[in-house]
């Protein structure tokens, strides 16, 4: 084996180790992640983990007697979604660092990540690098 391939091969497990520790130290962190959010009246306060399942729900004040059943239902339901928002962003927060460039962690939590773009820009990229390759240069072409 060459010495410049054996170079890459080593740098390459080397980021797949460090890779792989950050994503079990993240799994170790997000086990125990919660957040609560607390209603703007104060009628209801509701806890999610990291998995979006509610773990507690508490009611602060006494706000909560005086509102009609369907007010207190869409109370929970806007704070239940409020929550999970939360703790959606900070676990994306967390994801940051480890993805890739341009890969935007909440939208792939989302179900919102153009897979088929991303293999397009993929392709370009290697395509450009063995261009450079080949010919020792930047392909002129731009792609």
């Amino acid at each position: 084996m060459s010495m410049p391939l054996y170079n890459d091969l080593e740098k390459a497990f080397a980021e797949l180790e460090r890779q792989r520790e950050a994503l079990t130290e993240m799994q170790q962190e997000l086990a125990g992640a919660e957040t609560t959010v607390t209603s703007k009246n104060r009628a209801v306060a509701v806890t999610i983990n990291s998995q979006g399942r509610i773990t507690e729900i508490k009611f602060p004040s006494g706000a909560y007697r005086s509102m009609a059943a369907p007010e207190l239902g869409a109370l929970l339901v806007d704070t239940i979604q409020l929550a999970r928002d939360e703790m959606m962003q900070a676990t994306a927060a967390r994801f940051e660092g480890l993805m890739p460039g341009g890969l935007n962690p909440l939208d792939m939590m989302r179900g919102n990540l153009d897979i088929d773009a991303m293999m397009r820009d993929a392709l370009k990229t290697m395509n450009a690098s063995r261009a450079e390759d080949a010919t020792g240069r930047r392909d002129s072409s731009g792609s």
